[in-house]
C-alpha cells in the first residue's frame, strides 16, 4: 500500500512538474519572440526615419537651408539612442526618458519645432513615424521587464527536489538482500566489472536527474533573453542598426 501511494505521488508530481515546465518554457518563448519583434520595429522604424528625413532636408535640391542642421540634430539623437539600444541598460533608458532628455523625445521636439517653423518643408510624416517608434520603444522595454517570476523557478526546483525524493524511496530495497550492493550499482571483482542487480535503478535514477537538470536549465535560460543560449539576436536588427549608424556618421562629424 505505502509503494502503491508512492507511485501515485510520483505520478502526480510528475504531471504537475511536467505542466508547469511547459507552461515556464512556452511562456518565455512568446516573450523572446514579442521581444525580438518590438526590436526590430523600433530599429526598422529608426532606419526609415533617417532615411526618409535625410532625403528631404539634406538631398533633395529643394530642401531648406537650414536642412542640413536639422538632420545632424536629429542624426546625432538616433546615434545616441541607438548606442543605449546597444550597450546600454533598461534602467539609464528609463532614466532618460522621467527626465525627457532621451534621443527619441529630443528627435519629436526638433521636428514638431521644424514643422512650425518651415512651412514649405513637408516633415509631418516623421512626427507620426517618431510617434509609432516611441510606442515601439515602450513594448521593448515593457516586455524586457516581464519575464518569469523567481518564485515560478523555486517551485520548480521545488518539484524536481520532490520528484528525485520520491523515486529515491520508491527504490529502496526493502527486507533482507541476499548481496551488499554497490553505490554505483557495479564493483569490480578479479579486474572484471560486476553489475548488481540494482544496475538499472541506478542508471534510471541518472537519467531522471539529468532530465531535471535539463528541463530546469532550459526553463531559466529562455527567461535571459541577453545572456543566455536563446539570446534576442536579429539579423534585421543587427542590419538596421548598422546602416542606421553608417548613415549618420558623417552628419555627425559635422555637427
Amino acid at each position: 500500500l505505502v509503494k502503491h501511494l508512492g507511485g501515485y505521488f510520483f505520478s502526480l508530481m510528475s504531471i504537475v512538474f511536467g505542466t508547469l515546465t511547459a507552461s515556464t518554457i512556452s511562456d518565455a518563448t512568446a516573450r523572446l519572440a514579442a521581444l525580438r519583434a518590438a526590436a526590430v520595429e523600433e530599429c526598422t522604424l529608426m532606419m526609415t526615419l533617417v532615411k526618409r528625413l535625410e532625403v528631404v532636408l539634406v538631398l533633395d535640391k529643394n530642401a531648406p537651408a537650414r536642412g542640413p542642421d536639422l538632420f545632424a540634430a536629429v542624426a546625432d539623437r538616433l546615434w545616441t539612442h541607438s548606442t543605449d539600444l546597444l550597450g546600454g541598460t533598461r534602467e539609464r533608458e528609463l532614466k532618460l526618458i522621467a527626465e525627457g532628455t532621451d534621443g527619441i523625445s529630443e528627435v519629436l521636439q526638433i521636428l514638431q519645432q521644424a514643422q512650425c517653423s518651415f512651412d514649405e518643408t513637408e516633415v509631418s510624416f516623421s512626427l507620426d513615424l517618431c510617434g509609432r517608434l516611441m510606442e515601439a520603444r515602450g513594448i521593448r522595454l515593457s516586455l524586457e521587464n516581464s519575464g518569469i517570476p523567481a518564485v515560478q523557478y523555486s517551485v520548480l526546483e521545488s518539484l524536481s527536489v520532490a520528484l528525485a525524493a520520491a523515486y529515491t524511496y520508491l527504490t529502496l530495497d526493502r527486507g533482507p538482500l541476499a548481496y551488499t550492493p554497490h553505490v554505483l550499482g557495479f564493483s569490480t571483482v578479479n579486474g572484471e566489472i560486476v553489475l548488481d542487480p540494482s544496475f538499472g535503478v541506478h542508471v534510471l535514477f541518472a537519467a531522471v536527474c539529468a532530465a531535471l537538470v535539463v528541463f530546469n536549465a532550459l526553463a531559466k535560460d529562455v527567461n535571459l533573453p541577453f545572456s543566455g543560449v536563446f539570446r534576442l539576436e536579429s539579423g534585421t536588427v543587427a542590419a538596421s542598426l548598422k546602416q542606421l549608424r553608417s548613415t549618420t556618421a558623417p552628419y555627425r562629424e559635422v555637427n
